[in-house]
């Protein structure tokens, strides 16, 4: 859990983003979620996806009006990769695959 200054500086929506996936996570763990080929529910610490994962987020959320390159989709991963951090690598993982999925379906 996040200390009271860390709250203090998180913004509002970077705080309903880790509630929202933390949402998505607690429905895959009790069944009301299923089917999905790579989930959330991997992602063991929520307060650990940045402001950079939420802005991939809205982006992947909005695919169809705002594609993402694969130039800045290489520089996510990249970043990813380099903080070594288990949760946001599993939230990376799922980005790629529904990324992977939306442009399937051009």
């Amino acid at each position: 859990m996040p200390s009271d200054k860390l709250l203090e500086k998180m913004s509002p929506e970077l705080k309903a983003f880790q509630d929202e996936i933390a949402g998505y996570i607690a429905k895959y763990k009790s069944g009301e979620i299923t089917g999905t080929m790579y989930d959330l529910s991997l992602i063991t610490n929520v307060e650990d996806l940045t402001e950079e994962d939420r802005m991939m987020w809205e982006r992947v959320k909005n695919y169809k009006t705002n594609p993402i390159s694969s130039e800045e989709l290489d520089l996510y991963q990249k970043q990813i990769k380099d903080s070594k951090n288990s949760s946001r690598d599993n939230f990376r993982a799922y980005i790629v695959q529904k990324i992977t999925w939306l442009s399937s379906l051009k």
